[in-house]
């Protein structure tokens, strides 16, 4: 038994150094005997902020800003942006792009990636920040495993995580793969609108909301300093709707004159925000 055992396991071992070797043949064709050309190599990843609406984006100025400073060979470019994606296939197709890139060409990579994420607020269990922190890293280590990992997180046959070390860990995976293929990484702070835009959240009671509402710009006529009072009591009593309350405390705020207050709601606000309707990071990735 145990000597079956020894070898269905070394078989396994066999096939997947097999495949893996297999996998990472076809990535060191595919890339490393292309390019190399340009006297510098940028590449843009994100979102659609970096893939750009209409003709140009934000990337595709710089690159067109510095193409002719680098002599000859010039400035090769190239936008990897994809609309409505997450950091996770953003890094894979980075890693599929950078697997066994010739560090002899230098480059940089812009990056700019969190509006899409789908966060929970709440911290994962043990379990998930174990498999987070170490087992994801240790399956990166495979081209093989980490692809079909990817493949099967497509097809909706295994959950993606939706923490905020998922993100971190994809940040990380993402400066990471730029630097070990010798680029220098550039990452950019996620502009965000808080005050100008309404944070989204789900609606189960429509009366009382309302009624909510109604009584709030009744105080907001008399004094916007309880007004405010009034809808930070509200925040506390409903996590489903504290984005709106939050909004509506620092626009009471703001009228008062009181911007610190005004800014620290804001804030709350963006980061409670159930991205339903319109999707934007929040501060704590920022603050990553």
């Amino acid at each position: 038994m145990k000597k079956n055992l020894m070898l269905l396991l070394s078989s396994l071992a066999a096939v997947l150094l097999a495949l893996e070797c297999g996998w990472r043949s076809y990535y060191f064709a595919k890339n490393h005997f292309h390019g190399g050309k340009a006297a510098f190599e940028l590449y843009a990843v994100g979102e659609s902020t970096v893939r750009g609406f209409g003709d140009i984006s934000f990337a595709d100025a710089v690159a067109e800003t510095f193409k002719n400073s680098f002599g000859p060979g010039g400035l090769s470019y190239r936008n990897m942006g994809r609309t409505g994606y997450t950091s996770y296939p953003h890094w894979m197709s980075l890693r599929a792009e950078m697997a066994f890139r010739r560090r002899g060409t230098p480059g940089a990579l812009i990056l700019y990636t969190g509006h899409n994420e789908a966060i929970d607020r709440e911290l994962p269990g043990k379990f998930r920040s174990f498999w987070l922190r170490h087992c994801e890293r240790l399956l990166d280590h495979s081209y093989f495993l980490s692809d079909m990992l990817y493949r099967l997180r497509r097809k909706g046959l295994l959950r993606v995580d939706g923490s905020y070390l998922w993100y971190e860990l994809n940040l990380r995976r993402i400066i990471e793969t730029a630097r070990d293929s010798g680029l220098t990484p550039i990452l950019s702070t996620l502009a965000v609108n808080y005050s100008g835009v309404e944070p989204s959240f789900d609606m189960r009671d429509e009366s009382s909301l309302n009624e909510h509402l109604r009584r709030g710009l009744e105080l907001e006529a008399r004094s916007f300093s309880s007004a405010a009072r009034y809808y930070l009591e509200l925040s506390g009593e409903d996590k489903d709707t504290k984005a709106l309350w939050f909004f509506c405390a620092a626009r009471c705020y703001e009228r008062s004159g009181d911007y610190a207050a005004a800014r620290e709601n804001y804030r709350e606000a963006v980061n409670w925000d159930k991205r339903v309707t319109y999707r934007r990071a929040n501060c704590l990735q920022n603050d990553l």
